[in-house]
Parts: structure tokens; sequence; C-alpha cells
């Protein structure tokens, strides 16, 4: 039966890092861990890929008992008292406790499982002291061993190796047990090792800086089983087989921060949907996405949504589609009424591009009045109005903000993807988290003048894309939205009324005549409820009342105008309702709605649906019933 030898690191006569020195190295990121955890794993893997599509699975499983005792009497026979944890990672005496020792004696064990598959694995040499041959990898030393290790991979994700410490923040126990599968001269080899980075201690006169390895040791040096033992340890543990090259890491004791385990899994879900969403949708001329990826509980499938169906985030593929189009020359294939905008983003007087920019304007997917909050792994509230950062890698760097749409209930949305001439100078500019672009940092002065410049460029078509006639920003709730129009024309606006512009006379008297009947239409709310439906507000005003015939039409705003007339196969949008003080109107044989209107006028709620989120626009006028002959 295979037991594996501990190994704790000493520190060198000449110094070493601490093991909780090593948990910081990611810096204090923006992201919640979860969220960090799902970036980071996923880029890993992704940089491992083997071809275009990589297998990515979670599950979030609870040991058994066989399971459980092959961990406490195979795996940490010895050792596990000394793997210190500080939850609070105040660094204080008193607040270390035995992690590792702690959750091997529970009586109900959790792992997070996260895998790749179709990738390289952790391949490469087992030890870190020698030089690899020219063109070796690194992978497993750089992932078990080192710290800090510098990018290989040309235009992948990571850049400094520190994103592999995630995993261990994540594990009450500060521990990852560790499993792949790799080509290794002439066939595949399996490698398992365990390894744990806590806090330093120290006994009988000789201190150890924290970190832990479970593996085979070899003349005073660690590495991982091989094989037959490797195998036979993984199969004890129930980690997937491998029917290809990957890499799977079984996270002890996750820390569940507060929730049960479906609610924790859903979250990773949310985050990998929301931070990795471009590995769900295929490229151009390619029939799969990048990333088939997979989420359980105890064995029991999580659904992942469709990013292209999740409100708030559809805009942001829109305009990932539209870049890809274009950077590799074909014509932009858009379902949008409003078509996407490119901008190639450049440098100096000769124009150098840097990346190419897309944004797109959309009706805002408001929800229905009493629905759940938004949770709060998606990192903005309310409308789209962000532009995404990536690179070639197409990996989501961070949500910029830019100004928010002046019309109520629509949103715009941007992706900037660095081209790959430019990408090492945006990779020079992330932090270890890779949440940022941070212009300030990067040492060379070219590179940082290239970063520094796409910000200064994405800043400014942002301003002017989100409100390109240089209004202060979304009127007055009382302000006629004839007027909103008129100086928001080449927006999306939703709405138009009898009213005149207010740069228009006034009549020859200076004031309208009291018969004169006027329409604004005031606000309008979007939701949805089985359709896409706009509420709109209309001030009916009138100083003497009486019988109206009150006419609405609606359509769908583009970019060249109003189009009434539906593409084929599509619906046209339709009034559903109108409405005054909660009584429903009926329209008559010509399509109007007659209503009494009181002196002083009144205010009609009128709701506008479309089976499609389109760009909805809204007119409505009313005239007197005419005087029939005899009355």
């Amino acid at each position: 039966m295979t037991v594996l030898d501990w190994y704790p690191a000493r520190y060198e006569a000449h110094g070493s890092t601490a093991g909780e020195g090593a948990t910081r190295l990611l810096g204090r990121p923006r992201l919640d861990p979860l969220t960090v955890l799902m970036r980071e794993t996923l880029q890993n893997a992704w940089d491992a890929r083997r071809d275009d599509t990589v297998d990515f699975r979670v599950e979030l499983r609870t040991l058994n008992r066989s399971q459980h005792d092959a961990l406490r009497k195979r795996v940490f026979v010895e050792g596990a008292e000394h793997v210190l944890c500080d939850p609070y990672e105040t660094g204080e005496p008193e607040n270390l406790y035995g992690g590792l020792q702690q959750a091997l004696e529970r009586d109900e064990l959790r792992v997070l499982e996260i895998g790749d598959r179709r990738t390289v694995g952790l391949g490469g040499p087992l030890r870190a002291d020698l030089d690899p041959e020219p063109g070796e990898p690194t992978d497993f030393i750089d992932f078990v061993f080192n710290l800090g290790a510098p990018r290989s991979t040309r235009l992948g994700g990571g850049t400094y190796g520190f994103g592999k410490t995630i995993s261990y923040i994540t594990s009450s126990a500060r521990t990852v047990l560790i499993g792949t599968r790799t080509g290794n001269g002439d066939g595949p080899q399996h490698r398992f090792i365990a390894s744990a980075i806590g806090h330093h201690w120290a006994q009988q006169g000789r201190r150890y800086t924290g970190r832990h390895w479970w593996g085979r040791l070899h003349d005073d040096r660690i590495g991982p089983v091989i094989d037959d033992e490797a195998l036979d340890l993984m199969g004890e543990l129930a980690l997937p087989p491998f029917n290809s090259n990957g890499t799977s890491l079984m996270i002890l004791d996750p820390d569940l921060q507060g929730r049960d385990p479906h609610a924790t899994v859903e979250r990773l879900v949310e985050a990998f949907v929301w931070h990795l969403w471009p590995k769900l949708i295929a490229p151009p001329e390619h029939d799969r996405e990048p990333v088939q990826p997979e989420f359980l509980v105890d064995g029991k499938r999580v659904a992942l949504p469709d990013p292209r169906e999740v409100p708030g985030l559809s805009p942001f593929v829109e305009a990932l589609q539209a870049v890809r189009h274009h950077d590799s020359g074909r014509a932009i294939a858009s379902n949008s009424f409003v078509p996407p905008v490119i901008r190639t983003i450049d440098y100096g007087v000769q124009r150098r591009p840097l990346g190419t920019l897309g944004l797109i304007k959309s009706p805002a997917p408001w929800r229905p009045d009493g629905q759940q909050q938004e949770p709060d792994v998606r990192p903005f509230a309310g409308p789209a109005h962000h532009v995404v950062l990536m690179r070639q890698a197409e990996l989501v760097v961070e949500y910029l903000e830019g100004p928010e749409s002046p019309i109520p209930g629509y949103e715009w949305a941007g992706v900037f993807r660095s081209l790959p001439a430019a990408d090492d100078d945006f990779a020079a500019a992330e932090p270890p988290a890779h949440d940022s672009w941070e212009w300030q940092s990067v040492a060379d002065a070219t590179a940082k003048s290239h970063v520094r410049t796409a910000h200064r460029k994405i800043s400014s078509e942002m301003r002017t894309f989100a409100n390109p006639v240089g209004g202060e920003g979304a009127p007055a709730s009382g302000e006629s939205v004839a007027g909103l129009a008129d100086r928001l024309r080449s927006l999306m606006p939703g709405l138009d009324a009898t009213a005149p512009s207010p740069r228009s006379g006034p009549s020859s008297n200076g004031r309208a005549p009291s018969s004169a009947m006027k329409v604004n239409l005031v606000r309008a709310k979007p939701f949805y409820d089985g359709e896409h439906v706009v509420r709109v507000e209309a001030e009916i005003s009138a100083s003497t009342g009486g019988p109206v015939q009150l006419s609405i039409r609606a359509g769908v705003q583009t970019d060249t105008g109003i189009e009434t007339e539906p593409p084929i196969g599509a619906a046209a949008p339709r009034v559903r309702s109108v409405s005054v003080a909660g009584r429903h109107l009926r329209p008559d044989e010509n399509g109007t709605w007659p209503l009494d209107v009181p002196d002083g006028g009144c205010t009609a709620e009128i709701e506008v649906a479309s089976t499609e989120p389109v760009a909805v626009r809204v007119a409505a006028s009313a005239k007197r019933e005419a005087i029939r002959a005899g009355d």
C-alpha cells in the first residue's frame, strides 16, 4: 500500500520565503476569492491547451469514508499538525491553528475539485534546481515548487505564475492535492503530489517556511509518486480518470464563506459566466466553444447559462463577436437593430494599432418589480456602461466603467481586445491577479506609453459613444421627452410626442389656444415578463376636457430612422395595453383609444411589447373627437 512521505521546507541559511508571504503574492484582488479561483484556474488550463478546445470540470463533493481514510492513512500520515493556518491573516500566534489536522479529524470533509482535460498536463522535469533542456517545459516545477515563474506561453493569459496560490487561499486547510497526466518520452506519465502553504514554524532548533509536500523522497528532495502509485492513490480518492492529458486539483476543506454547497457552486457558475464568458462563445468559423465546462455538486450537474441569455451580459457578447469579425477581416454579422461601432485604438503619429474596440447600444434588461436582487458576483449594478478589457487570450481583465446612458432604460457595452503585436505591452501592465491594466507600474517606457495611450483613447471613445451630442446626462424627470429626443437624436431615444421643440416659437398671442391638446411622454421603464415591454407615461394636457382620440404608434429605432415594418419572420412591436387611473381602454375600429379627458388633462399608461430585445420607439398624439351634426 502506497504511503506518502512528508517533506517540510526548511529555511536556507541565506533566507527563504515564508509560507504566509507566499499566499500574499496575489496582493489584494478587488474580486472575491472564489471569482479569482475561477479566473486563475481556467487561465492556467487555457494556457496549457493542446488545441482550440479545453474540457473544464468543477465539482464540490463530500468524501465518503474510504476516501476520507485514504487521506489520513495514505497521504497525510505525517506532518498535518504542522500546517498552521490563520483564517484572519493577522499573523498573530494566537490565531494560528492546525488547519489540515482539524480538517482530517472532521466526520464530514468536503473537497472542491477543478480539472482540465485536452491540455498538456504538468510536464517537464521534477527538480527545480537543475537547468532544463532547451525547449523543455517546466510546468510541473513551476506549478508545484516555484513561485513567480515567468510566463512561457506566447499570447497566453498568465504572466507571473502567482495565481496558483488562490487554490491554497480558498482552502481552510491551505492544502491542495495535484494529479496530472502528461506526455513523457514514449508515452503518458501520471504524477500525484500533495502540497500545503501554511505559516512558518520551528522544531528542535530548526526553522521551517510553512511550505509542505507529500510525495516520494529521493536523496532528501521530494517529488511526486509516478504512474501505478499515482493511479492507485487517485483512484482511492475518486479523482476523475484521465482519458487525455490534463490536471486535477483537489482543494481540501474549501472555505464556503457560510454558504451551503449548492449555493457555493452556483456562485462559482456566476463567476465563470461573468468573468470567463468569451470562452463560452464560439469564434467565427468555429463550431465549438473554446471551453466545455461542467459544474457539479455531489455528482449532480448545475446548469450553466448561455451568456447570450444573461441579462446585462448579452451586449458584451455582441461587441466581442464584432471585434472578432473585424480583426479576422470578415463582415460584421449582428442581430442588433443598431449595428456595433468599431474603432481602432492606435498610438503616435504613425498610428500604430494597439487594439480593437467594439461598442454597441441596446435596451437595458430591467427586471419586474419584486424580483430578487442581482448576485454580487456581477461586476456592476444596473444597466451596462462598461468596456471589457482583454488581451489575445480573451480572458476578461476588467469591466472598465464609463458614463451611463443619458436615456433611461437603455445601456451600452463594449469590448477592447489588444492586437498580437501589442499584447505583451498590456500583459506587462497586469498585476498578479490579472484584474486591471496599471500602466504606472510598467518598467519599459514604450510599453507604458502604449498602455497609457490606449486607456486614454478608450475612455474618450466611451464618453463620445455614451453621449455623442455632449449632453450633461439624463434630463430631469419632468422634462418634455419631445425636447429630449431633439437633444439626443443620434442616441436610441424611445419616445416621441406632439409637443413642440423648446426652440419653437410661441403662437400669435404667446399662448396655446385653450382647445389645444398636447401629449408629453415623460418617462419610460423597460422590463421583462415573458416578453420585452416598455411602460410609458403619457401626460395629456388640455385646459378644457372632453372626448379625445389617443393615437399611438410603435416602431423600432435604428441608426437610420424608425422601422415599423419588421424583417421577415420577426414580429413588430405592439401596443398591448393603455390605461388611465387603473382603467383599461379599448381601441376603436380605427385603432385609436377613445377616452374622456378631464379639465386640465390626465396621465395615460401605455405598454408596448416586443418579442425581441430591440430599441422600441413610441409616438403618441391626441385630438378631440369631431362634433357630429345633430349633437
